[in-house]
């Protein structure tokens, strides 16, 4: 059964997804029209589960899902991936990349390679304090308190060298 985002409980699960690019707002209206749909019919062993399908920040695609009232198992989880395998195919993104890392500069997204971040690190357009996003959150309250992180706090700044480009 398919519920609001902000109606599920700080404990849920979700899985975060990121497009290369900002999402057109016709790609986000099929997006949202289909996560929805598969939220509502979404099952793991033939048990309902309350779940939820959102997009933030045009970018990223996250599901969710309250697991105090059933647990999804791998085979619910496989749900949800086929579907985002689907929509890579229908849109031609990829949807996958988990190299690929997001941050907020002039309030707006971008998108990058480590390379591109280290250079933007060095040339001063990323500081200290831009904020990256973080789609390794694994609950409703992780990604409330823990989504966007200051990039010295971050965990990609954790991944990247430190040494100079």
């Amino acid at each position: 059964m398919h519920v609001e985002f902000n109606q599920l409980p700080l404990d849920a699960r979700i899985w975060v997804y990121a497009a290369p690019t900002v999402l057109t707002d016709s790609q986000q209206e099929l997006l949202l029209r289909e996560g929805k749909a598969f939220a509502e019919q979404w099952t793991a062993h033939q048990q309902p589960l309350k779940a939820s399908f959102a997009i933030f920040h045009g970018v990223f695609l996250v599901f969710a899902v309250d697991t105090a009232q059933y647990d999804v198992s791998g085979c619910g989880i496989d749900k949800s991936v086929h579907l985002v395998q689907q929509w890579e195919k229908t849109l031609g993104l990829s949807l996958f990349n988990r190299l690929q890392l997001e941050y907020v500069a002039n309030n707006v997204v971008h998108i990058a390679d480590k390379r591109q971040v280290l250079e933007g690190y060095a040339n001063g357009s990323i500081g200290d304090e831009t904020l990256f996003f973080n789609k390794t959150v694994l609950t409703i309250g992780e990604f409330n308190t823990g989504f966007t992180a200051p990039f010295t706090q971050s965990w990609a700044y954790a991944t990247l060298p430190k040494q100079p480009v």
